[in-house]
């Protein structure tokens, strides 16, 4: 395991290049911040910044025209002369969402989002740089694509932990890694060689998952005992539990993974598998239901269906 101690320094770079920065308003319906950005020499984009104070963040794949490639470093972040002015000045976002075609997170991008409980990452996504996550200490696990081939160190799973000397004016920063986090991802990428390099919990999404096209011959568990000369029988019926699609009757994160699984059609689900996916009641097993059961997981909401985001009903 790398120990890494980095020490902040205030640094000016001047660029030949032109560089452009514009704000960009997700949605003025729907959501309370506006993002900025800057525009690569290839005419992709990059974010670096937001305003506002949104809880559930959607970093979109196009602004203004331009295709958004990559989360910029420092983006979220909050670094450690700030947080030594006022320990609680935090990034206000629990739930993230990262758009398709999104392909890199730069050094940094969400160092110490404290409040950051589940990510939603594309399939697109290729890079995590270092501290990309540091200090995220909400975060307990998180599920990484395909296609990523590169994550740097201290990037996910690592609390944060800092020092400050007053004599020296100088802030120091290093990462320590968290107990029980959990990386979901495919085998024979990054996410496996990172998960084990850290001692960090791996799940495999490529695992093979058994369905049949029978639910109840599979589901029901007929036991035959005889007491005093009488034959008891003891039928155990589907689980029709909202958000548990493996039918163990508990909701966790395998529900999770799995539920993910079919959304990208890696698993076919049964009939009762797909009734208790649908998460947020709209009549379809897909994503957002998947979104949903995290936001269940992370306690977000408390009652599954979730309604609207927000509302829920029993």
């Amino acid at each position: 395991m790398m120990d890494r101690i980095q020490t902040s320094v205030i640094s000016v770079l001047i660029c030949a290049a032109m560089v452009f920065c514009f704000p960009f308003s997700a949605s003025a319906e729907s959501y309370d911040y506006i993002f900025t950005y800057k525009l690569n020499t290839d005419g992709t984009a990059k974010i670096t910044g937001y305003e506002g104070n949104p809880i559930h963040m959607v970093i979109p794949a196009e602004i203004d025209g331009y295709s958004v490639t990559e989360v910029g470093s420092n983006a979220f972040a909050v670094n450690a002369e700030e947080l030594y002015n006022d320990a609680d000045c935090y990034c206000p976002v629990e739930v993230l969402e990262i758009a398709e075609g999104i392909t890199d997170i730069r050094s940094g991008a969400f160092r110490n989002c404290k409040n950051l409980k589940a990510v939603f990452l594309p399939e697109s996504l290729e890079r995590i740089d270092f501290d990309a996550f540091l200090g995220c200490d909400a975060l307990t696990s998180m599920t990484l694509p395909q296609n990523i081939s590169f994550i740097d160190d201290d990037a996910i799973g690592y609390s944060y932990v800092s020092d400050f000397s007053p004599d020296r004016w100088e802030y120091e920063w290093w990462g320590e890694p968290m107990d029980d986090f959990t990386i979901c991802g495919y085998t024979g990428t990054a996410a496996e060689t990172y998960a084990n390099e850290n001692g960090f919990t791996f799940i495999a999404l490529d695992e093979q998952t058994t369905t049949t096209t029978d639910p109840i011959a599979t589901i029901t568990t007929t036991m035959t005992t005889t007491v005093e000369s009488q034959t008891q029988t003891s039928v155990t019926t589907p689980s029709t539990l909202c958000g548990d699609v493996n039918l163990d009757r508990d909701i966790d994160l395998r529900d999770a993974v799995l539920l993910q699984k079919y959304a990208v059609g890696m698993v076919e689900f049964d009939p009762q598998q797909i009734k208790n996916g649908d998460c947020n009641a709209d009549g379809l097993t897909n994503a957002q239901d998947a979104v949903s059961l995290m936001r269940f997981l992370v306690q977000l909401t408390d009652v599954l269906p979730e309604i609207n985001g927000d509302e829920t009903m029993s």
